[in-house]
């Protein structure tokens, strides 16, 4: 649409009780979105690229479970006054591919009582994230994906408190050459995603992921080693491990190869180096 009037229309109808799921893409402009607050579970804001502000009332939306923010990118500012009863009922937390946000309010996460999944990546310009120490849906966390800031500094202020996480995506940058060394202390993590770092060995604390099961190297291209064999031996849980998109190291984990003595013994292994 050319216009929000429409959708200003309908939100702003008495008769709007029972919208359980409303979908926004292609509008520069987003109205009030309260007249809704009672019933709305799910809001999908995408594909606006002339966005530039959300509306300031997202915290009266208190029945909300999903939140999805994606491909918006000239998104700059969400704004959340104080006051507003919160994000109480949101359980899945995905804003993505939003390039010129730099912010997140930390009012709009402090409300997020029953959070389960979060996941804000692929925002390069996000130079803060809300500090999380104290947050009462920490233990309640069980999917995170986050990462590729501006500030690497940013992501391992997170991982010191998301001891209960199970699924796990990190994204990084070609000039990020480590991994946040909090990751081993994830005991209890058993997905772990590892994407686009610039990393060329991963580190033999891996092994202390004893609950890990599924691991994933995606697109990190100047990847040679995994960890030791000691080290990979360790994950006696592991039975899944993917390398996407890494071709110096599905390279080296060929049989025959240095790396394939670490991986023979894992049941499921997958390899593609074609985008």
């Amino acid at each position: 649409m050319d216009s929000d009037l429409p959708l200003s229309n309908i939100i702003s109808s008495s008769n709007l009780t029972s919208l359980v799921r409303l979908s926004i893409q292609n509008l520069a402009y987003i109205p009030h979105l309260r007249g809704c607050g009672a019933s709305l579970k799910q809001l999908e804001i995408m594909f606006c690229d002339e966005l530039r502000e959300l509306p300031d009332d997202l915290g009266s939306l208190e029945s909300l479970e999903t939140l999805e923010i994606s491909n918006c990118e000239n998104l700059q500012l969400i704004p959340y006054p104080s006051g507003q009863k919160g994000l109480s009922s949101l359980r899945r937390l995905e804003i993505c591919y939003c390039k010129r946000l730099s912010n997140l309010p930390s009012e709009m996460l402090e409300s997020c009582t029953s959070l389960q999944t979060l996941q804000v990546y692929k925002c390069e310009n996000l130079t803060s994230f809300p500090e999380l120490s104290g947050k009462v849906w920490l233990n309640s966390l069980r999917k995170l994906s986050i990462g590729d800031f501006s500030n690497s500094n940013t992501l391992e202020s997170i991982y010191r408190h998301i001891k209960s996480v199970q699924t796990l995506r990190i994204y990084g940058r070609e000039d990020w050459v480590s991994l946040p060394y909090q990751l081993q202390n994830l005991t209890s993590l058993k997905d772990l995603s590892i994407i686009d770092f610039g990393i060329e060995e991963l580190p033999d604390w891996l092994g202390n992921l004893s609950s890990l099961e599924k691991l994933g190297l995606y697109r990190c291209e100047k990847l040679r080693h995994l960890p030791s064999k000691e080290a990979m031996q360790r994950l006696t849980k592991l039975t899944k491990l993917k390398i996407i998109l890494c071709p110096l190291l599905e390279e080296q984990c060929r049989p025959d190869n240095s790396e394939w003595p670490k991986i023979s013994h894992i049941p499921k292994l997958k390899y593609s180096i074609r985008r």
